[in-house]
């Protein structure tokens, strides 16, 4: 999140994919609503486990990058790294996210 030294770790900050602990600043845990670990880190735009306090508008950015993660991992072509168990993570997320845009339309 930032470079700042910080070394205290505590239960409560977890990250929201994989609930590993992650050591964070105080003030980036002010300023960040869910905490996503490096391995994560690339899904702090998409994946939150809380969407009840996003807007439609950014519910279907959440989706258009979660749809594009999903498409790089089922293209031959893109060697991604990611497994068939990252891309259930994703599609299981997409769908809670669809279902939010639903509930909300």
């Amino acid at each position: 999140h930032c470079s700042a030294p910080c070394d205290e770790v505590r239960g409560d900050r977890v990250c929201t994919v994989c609930r590993q602990l992650v050591v964070i600043c105080g003030e980036c845990r002010a300023a960040l609503p869910e905490y996503h670990c490096p391995a994560h880190r690339e899904l702090r735009r998409c994946y939150f486990t809380f969407l009840e306090h996003f807007s439609l508008e950014a519910l279907r950015e959440q989706e258009a990058e979660l749809s594009r993660l999903i498409a790089d991992i089922d293209n031959p072509h893109i060697r991604t790294g990611k497994s068939r168990n990252c891309r259930k993570t994703l599609a299981r997320q997409w769908d809670r996210v669809a279902a939010r845009i639903a509930d909300m339309a």
